[in-house]
């Protein structure tokens, strides 16, 4: 199933979901980043590091040449740096999507053993 038939859908959307998702971060604070949803659960430091970083690490995977930290990396310590990442990510991946073509948006590419 294809749920884009154009990049520039696809980029209208990108655009308002990478905004919203900006302004969640904007009110992530220092004393917050260890809260836990749950006991055994990632804290929201380590939630917020993995989000900030998929997005490249799923482009790398489909062709892309992301130069990002990988989610391995220490996770940072303060809300400023977890904003500035996600930041960072979403310009990149922004960068590289434009490279894109309608075409591309057809193909299924392998992702974490299967296709997507």
């Amino acid at each position: 199933m294809i749920m884009y038939t154009s990049v520039k859908d696809f980029l209208t959307d990108w655009k308002f979901e990478t905004e919203n998702t900006e302004n969640l971060f904007a009110n992530l604070t220092d004393s917050s980043l260890n809260q836990r949803i749950y006991s055994e659960g990632r804290t929201l430091a380590r939630l917020a590091h993995h989000l900030a970083l998929t997005t490249a690490e799923m482009l790398n995977r489909m062709g892309g040449n992301l130069n990002q930290p990988e989610e391995s990396a220490l996770v940072p310590q303060t809300a400023k740096e977890l904003q500035h990442i996600l930041k960072q990510t979403n310009k990149a991946s922004f960068e590289e999507l434009k490279k894109w073509n309608d075409d591309m948006l057809h193909q299924e590419v392998p992702m974490y053993g299967e296709p997507w």
